[in-house]
């Protein structure tokens, strides 16, 4: 009942050679259908069994197939790892952790292999600890070692390396302003452990007592403090503190300190940050695991730092355990922001709202009067020059259809259409030149911070150039999903970028005219795209081509489609 509405297993809803054809060659996939997503496993195991994010055993069919179906409260909104076991005869013959991100959910912040700064591992030595920690860092391009820079340090340093290939795109574009990360490696298990963890010992694992106070006592109900976890606190809220400014230029000012941590590592960062609240301004804490060093709030709230919790709905525990820390710390009066995602124990997660969390209260301005006028005159700026092109457009097909295009009248027109249309790519490049110092500066331009007609501009002005369309959907995205941005703006900008991709469309938002008929470019998995266009707000597709075009629906294959040229505003039209 807890996770009802949330996730819910149901019976297996393909036949055998939909999962045959799913897997094809591969021994691992996934197959979507309606609101139910079902794991495949080819294997020649006795069992298999799935472990994240939900934890049950697959059924068995023929052809050596393995099945296990849910049905998920927001399957397109679904972002998680799946970890299976598969055994045979007792013993663990295969583990894999593959990611599905459902086809609608856009990956907002890309990563590059291609590290524009400086990444680097050292070795620390920690007195309290008396070893030395493996230490990753990234220093933004251009990095000047006269300088102070706003610092993020972070738990688990071992995995940082895919947020690094995330964030550093966005420093050098300009869309996030430079951080210095400083990441430290855990502590790691001694001894050695099964691959399915049924031998887990937690006196052995020094992750998880470095990073969660009185997990001993938990655990084993031993009445002493356990020492590692205090030396850890030590080696992370001081010593790295201390090597980082000294050695790379960390701010030591408080307003430019940030950390962050996730599962173990954010039940710590919770436990630092309450017990130490004015080391930082900023505490990112993604899937908390433990409450148990979240001590007992003291002091004033304004001098506890600004949180920002998340958690996914499939990780039901964390999410609880989360939500109990964020909202004891809210009620204290300490300014927290609770995203739940729908999303399993995931690192791709945790990324994705690390930098949002770092967007939130980085570059954080108001945007001025004369912005918000400046995005709005921009609207009417995007718009007249279409509104002359569309005039021209009805004017030259009807001297086609009634004079043919070897007609003097309908050469006169499409030229003067032709010029018009080049007129309106180089008013479309003034208007990005405008707007993206804008959007980097004060970020999306949210309804309740400038206006309806503002928001509407910067959308248009997105729209209508594809070079830039790829950098600013993740901020589009984020604002819709606080309601600050219609649904149906994020759903034609991705139409509109996956058939520049020549690939289907999801939401059914884009057609084409040619010689006067409106074609449908084709829509993936059209039978549900009624239902993936309610959930953007918007109405049926059949109503909304009556109503607009007095057309039905009709079903066209890619192969069928014609030769699409797409116009840059920075070169002339063809």
């Amino acid at each position: 009942d807890k996770v009802k509405g949330i996730f819910e297993k149901v019976d297996v809803p393909l036949s055998l050679s939909e999962m045959q054809t799913a897997l094809g060659k591969e021994n691992f996939t996934t197959r979507e259908k309606e609101d139910v997503i079902t794991f495949l496993v080819k294997s020649d195991a006795d069992s298999v069994k799935m472990f994240s994010p939900f934890r049950d055993s697959f059924s068995m069919f023929e052809d050596k197939i393995w099945a296990l179906s849910y049905h998920l409260g927001e399957l397109e909104g679904s972002l998680f790892k799946w970890l299976f076991f598969a055994y045979k005869d007792g013993e663990l013959i295969e583990k894999e952790t593959p990611f599905f991100r459902a086809k609608e959910l856009t990956n907002p912040y890309p990563a590059s292999k291609e590290i524009k700064g400086q990444v680097a591992q050292h070795e620390v030595y920690s007195e309290a600890l008396k070893v030395g920690r493996q230490v990753v860092t990234y220093l933004p391009p251009n990095y000047d070692p006269e300088k102070e820079y706003p610092v993020l340090y972070a738990t688990d340093g071992q995995e940082i390396h895919g947020l690094i290939e995330r964030i550093d795109p966005l420093i050098a574009s300009g869309e996030m302003a430079e951080i210095l990360i400083v990441a430290a490696h855990c502590g790691e298990y001694e001894g050695e452990m099964k691959a399915d963890f049924s031998d887990f010992d937690v006196t052995k694992d020094m992750r998880t007592r470095e990073y969660n106070k009185g997990v001993l006592k938990y655990f084993l109900s031993r009445e002493e403090e356990d020492e590692r976890y205090a030396n850890h606190l030590e080696f992370f809220l001081n010593e790295l503190s201390d090597w980082a400014e000294k050695e790379l230029g960390a701010s030591p000012s408080r307003e430019k300190k940030m950390v962050t941590g996730a599962s173990n590592g954010g039940a710590f960062v919770s436990s630092l940050t309450t017990t130490h609240p004015k080391a930082y301004s900023l505490a990112i804490i993604n899937s908390l695991s433990w409450t148990l060093g979240t001590d007992t709030l003291m002091g004033k709230a304004e001098d506890y730092p600004k949180y920002y919790f998340s958690a996914g709905k499939y990780e039901y525990d964390f999410l609880q355990g989360g939500k109990s820390i964020a909202n004891k710390i809210k009620d204290f009066g300490a300014d927290v922001t609770f995203t739940e995602r729908w999303s399993g124990h995931d690192i791709q997660m945790w990324e994705e709202e690390i930098i949002k969390g770092l967007g939130k209260y980085l570059n954080q301005e108001e945007f001025p009067t004369e912005v918000i006028e400046k995005l709005e005159s921009l609207f009417e700026e995007d718009q007249a020059k279409r509104l002359e092109l569309n005039k021209l457009e009805k004017q030259r097909e009807q001297a086609r259809e009634e004079h043919g295009a070897e007609s003097e009248e309908f050469k006169s027109l499409k030229t003067q259409f032709d010029i018009k249309q080049q007129e309106m790519l180089e008013q479309d490049a003034r208007n990005t030149e405008v707007l993206e110092p804008i959007l980097k500066k004060y970020g999306w331009p949210h309804i309740s911070k400038t206006s309806k007609l503002a928001n509407k501009s910067a959308f248009f002005i997105v729209q209508h150039n594809f070079e830039i369309q790829a950098r600013y959907l993740p901020m589009l995205l984020e604002s819709a999903r606080s309601k600050e941005t219609p649904g149906k703006w994020v759903a034609l900008l991705q139409d509109r970028m996956l058939i520049y991709q020549g690939k289907e469309q999801i939401y059914g938002t884009q057609l084409l005219t040619l010689n006067g008929e409106h074609l449908i470019w084709p829509i993936e998995d059209d039978e549900n795209v009624d239902v993936r266009r309610g959930r953007m707000g918007m109405k049926p597709l059949a109503e909304v081509l009556q109503e607009s075009y007095g057309i039905d629906y009709v079903r066209r294959e890619l192969k069928d489609m014609p030769k699409v040229t797409f116009l840059s505003p920075k070169k002339k039209a063809e």
